[in-house]
């Protein structure tokens, strides 16, 4: 916004459609997932395999991971 590229109403037109939730029901139907979780091996394949059972086959997971597999 502070570069004029944007306006406010389309800032919140947009954060409208993002929805954290820990709520693994709640993905079913989503069409992109970006985790974010903490940087532990246990930790992102749990939240994985959780998210992998909700979602659909056509679903794009984006994971943050930087110093993990993503396999």
């Amino acid at each position: 916004m502070a570069r004029k590229k944007v306006t406010a109403e389309k800032k919140a037109e947009v954060l409208s459609r993002i929805t954290a939730t820990t709520d693994y029901t709640a993905l079913s139907g989503c069409d992109l997932i970006v985790e974010a979780v903490f940087e532990g091996k246990k930790v992102k394949a749990e939240v994985t395999a959780k998210v992998e059972a909700a979602v659909g086959t056509e679903c794009i997971y984006a994971t943050n991971t930087s110093t993990l597999p993503i396999t």
